[in-house]
């Protein structure tokens, strides 16, 4: 983001340091910085004053999601365990009593509250850096030398420089989690203003940071933000087996259990989980009865067991788009939403495939999907329960 980028208002324009600001972010190696500004800047419509521990909690319901649905990492292992901070929170608060996913914000902060002791350590060592770090571009060459290990003399230090220079949030002493930001009012209309654009540029480098930490995963941009229900577009697949079934005379037959599905149970699932594929393409949808659905959840099919079920189901469907008008037509309809995979388009619903080059094509793509969401800590499901 670049400084005049910013809207603000010439009152105070001249007392802050836009260029500073704009640096806020750097030195960022485990991802702290993101959180904890954008943390702030959402509790700051409520309120300019806030505790060390607000902040953290809503650091972590910001991180929740990447990590618990979409087995993102935040940070490196060091010998097996997670060097992140806000990772290994969340993985620990995790395997607590009474959590059940999918969470709330409310749910999660009452866990939090709930076992706040076990937990106290992790949200002290989270509080021993971050806070004073992001003021960082704001302190380079005034005042001499400082130690950032002393947290009581930073306080000090940041008041100082404040009286001259407008920090974006001072901090007020107490015990570890118990200290308060509190958020200049400058500043604090700076970004009230300019609320868009910092929120975008602040998800703009997190998703830069997300996929260095996680390469090769799709869609980091639909995982890094706030957790919400993402537009699934499935209709038109469904309507296309629906119309494939009514054509052929054929049952639709739920891969999993080998049993056909009633018009009113079916439902349309992801092979590869959508929480880590992030697209609704027609080559990893398969039908699927409802409860069957709930019960596989988030996790992925035993290779071995589902795929050749998967793909002899798929090439079916394939023969019936170009052996009936109306399973072509409404096949036709799914390509914008469910066919953008140019191997998928070019390659697999080629008219002419024989049922191995199908196979063939379909597994060279897949297989790799499947192994990476494996790699990234995806369960696997074998029909009864999770493989470990």
């Amino acid at each position: 983001m670049r400084p005049e980028d910013l809207h603000v208002n010439p009152l105070y324009e001249n007392r802050l340091d836009m260029k500073d600001f704009s640096n806020i972010f750097e030195y960022n190696a485990q991802g702290y910085k993101f959180y904890w500004f954008e943390s702030i800047i959402d509790i700051l419509p409520h309120k300019s004053e806030m505790t060390f521990r607000e902040i953290m909690c809503k650091m972590i319901w910001k991180a929740w999601f990447s990590v618990t649905e979409y087995h993102l990492h935040l940070g490196p292992t060091r010998e097996g365990q997670q060097a992140n901070l806000i990772e290994d929170l969340i993985l620990k608060i995790e395997k607590l009593p009474g959590v059940k996913q999918p969470m709330t914000e409310e749910q999660l902060d009452r866990v939090i509250d709930d076992n706040f002791e076990l937990l106290r350590d992790d949200f002290n060592k989270l509080s021993t850096n971050v806070p004073y770090r992001l003021l960082s571009p704001f302190i380079k060459n005034r005042y001499g030398e400082f130690s950032w290990n002393r947290t009581s003399r930073l306080i000090e230090y940041f008041k100082k420089i404040n009286e001259s220079t407008p920090l974006p949030y001072i901090i007020l002493d107490d015990t570890a989690v118990n200290k308060k930001v509190v958020v200049n009012p400058y500043w604090e209309q700076v970004i009230m203003d300019n609320y868009p654009i910092i929120k975008s540029w602040i998800q703009m480098e997190k998703v830069r940071f997300l996929q260095g930490r996680n390469p090769g995963v799709p869609g980091i941009v639909y995982k890094a933000g706030d957790h919400e229900q993402r537009m699934r577009r499935l209709e038109k697949v469904r309507t296309l087996w629906e119309t494939y079934s009514v054509v052929t005379f054929q049952p639709i037959i739920d891969i999993y259990s080998d049993d056909r599905i009633e018009k009113d149970r079916l439902s349309i699932d992801h092979f590869v989980p959508w929480s880590y594929i992030s697209n609704d393409e027609l080559w990893n949808l398969t039908p699927m009865d409802k409860a069957e659905n709930s019960s596989k959840s988030n996790r992925l099919p035993n290779w071995d067991r589902f795929f050749p079920r998967l793909s002899d189901l798929q090439f079916k469907l394939y023969s019936a788009i170009y052996s009936h008008d109306e399973v072509y037509h409404a096949f036709d309809k799914c390509r914008s939403d469910n066919l953008n995979a140019i191997w998928a388009s070019e390659q697999l619903y080629k008219k002419g495939n024989s049922k191995e080059t199908f196979y063939n094509i379909l597994e060279h793509n897949l297989h790799p999907i499947y192994d990476s969401a494996k790699i990234q800590g995806f369960a696997e499901w074998d029909g009864v329960k999770v493989v470990s």
